[in-house]
Formats: C-alpha cells, structure tokens, sequence
C-alpha cells in the first residue's frame, strides 16, 4: 500500500465537503429535524484538518525512510513466500506399526527405512505404506543409511555387525561380523567406503579416560578392510556421523580433547 500524501487528502477534502454541505435530502412530514449542517461541516472539517496535520507530520518522519522500509517489506514478504513454500505437508499417519524413533531416507527415491522396535528395517513408500523388511540374522538393527545411490541401505547391529542390504532384491551382505562393540551410527563416505561409531566414554567422574580408544573406523564396502580410525563423541539423540557423497569428508561430533563442535576429516 502507498503511503498517502497531502495531495491525496486534499483531494479527498474537495469531493467531500461539498457533499457534506448540500443538503440534497429533503425530511418526510413527521421526522426529526435535521442537524444543523454548517455546525457538522466545521467538525468534520476541523477532524479532517487535524488528520491531515498528522499525515504531514507522519510523512514527514518516515519520508527519508520510505525507500529503505519498502526494501524491508519486500524482503519480509519473499521470506513468508519462502517459508510457505518450505512447510512441511502431513501425508501419512503410521500407527500401531511398533516402530523406533531412528529412520533415514533414500536419497534417490521416495521411500524411507524405519528401525522397528524388535531390530528390524521396514521400508515405507511416499505415501507411509509399508513394503520389505530387513531382520539381520541373530542380530537387532540400531542403526542405518541408505548409500548416496539409494541402492543399498548399511545396517549396523547391537552385536557389532555392519551388513549391507541390497534393496531391490532384498539380499543382505556381510560387511564385518564383529567391530568390538555395538554399533552406534554408520555412514557411507560415497559408494565405496563405510564408516562406523560406537559409544565411548572419553570422560569418567569428571576425568579424561579412554583416550586411546578409538570411536570408530572407515572401512571399504567390498573387502571390509579397515582404512582408518577415528575418535568422536556418539550422541544417541542426535545424528552424529555424516558422510559426503562424494567421499571426500567425514563429519564427526565432538574430538576428545578439542574444542566442543563439529568436525570434517579427510575422507
């Protein structure tokens, strides 16, 4: 909307204050007598008047800023666009399904895997229907990724498995059957290379313990061959370990011993 201006007003003084003057509406025999109309043309105009010293004075003020304020409203605007944009759509209600908090998504295709609550992998379509499931042998699903083609999803297990499970057929792969503790998060650093976390506790009672421990390991995918370690603080809660998919960078949370944040190793 523009802001009026002192022509605008006196625009609207001139078309109205005739009107208010002419006293084209003759009473029926009976009624009241009208007011007396010079009286309410001093009041309205006296109003009118006041209202336009205010709109000087207010544009006056805000007139040096206009430009800058239209800039601003534009700007919230586009961001409100943006956010409608970005909202997220309910599309599908799972219930009475037993499933865990931990899930990821297929980068390649509308579909997500969800961890049960018994240990197993379930795939669901865009629209929440339920498709394969995945049980690892002798063992309970804690974790999962799906790699950046979105053909394979990596599974790590509470008994310290990784197994690699092809999703179009179904068919499982062992990628390590023990990696000495029960893994936390795994991550896939493109399609060649894994890596795994567990949980360390790099403090006890306030003191530095486990330091030469190391969190976790980057494996290849079709050896199992340990590339390198790494140390990093698993968080349960939270998504702790994240692979590019170009496999170049590893992101782990929290190094004992450095600076609480974020970290990129070299892949």
């Amino acid at each position: 909307m523009k802001t009026p201006t002192l022509l605008h007003v006196h625009r609207f003084l001139a078309v109205c204050l005739p009107l208010a003057a002419c006293p084209c509406f003759p009473l029926a025999a009976g009624e009241a007598s009208p007011p007396d109309l010079p009286a309410v043309v001093q009041r309205l105009q006296g109003q009118l008047d006041e209202q336009t010293k205010r709109i000087d004075r207010l544009y006056r003020a805000i007139g040096p800023h206009l430009a800058e304020l239209e800039e601003r409203a534009a700007g919230v605007e586009k961001q409100q666009q943006e956010d409608k944009a970005l909202a997220l759509e309910r599309i599908a209600d799972i219930a009475g399904a037993d499933l865990s908090p931990q899930g990821c998504m297929n980068p390649t295709a509308a579909e997500f895997a969800v961890i049960t609550s018994e240990g197993a992998l379930r795939l669901y379509d865009e629209r929440g229907t339920g498709g394969k499931e995945f049980k690892a042998p002798g063992g309970i699903v804690v974790c999962a990724s799906f790699s950046p083609d979105g053909t394979t999803l990596l599974a790590g297990t509470a008994q310290g498995t990784l197994l690699a499970w092809n999703v179009a057929t179904g068919r499982s792969t062992v990628v390590i059957t023990n990696v000495g503790a029960a893994v936390g998060r795994v991550a896939w650093l493109g399609n060649d290379k894994l890596a795994w976390a567990s949980q360390v506790s790099y403090w006890e009672g306030g003191k530095p313990a486990n330091r030469d421990q190391a969190a976790g390991a980057v494996l290849d995918r079709a050896t199992g061959r340990l590339l390198w370690r790494f140390k990093a603080n698993v968080i349960q809660r939270y998504v702790t370990l994240a692979g590019s998919t170009d496999g170049q960078r590893l992101v782990v949370m929290e190094i004992p011993d450095q600076p609480r944040g974020a970290f990129l190793l070299d892949g």
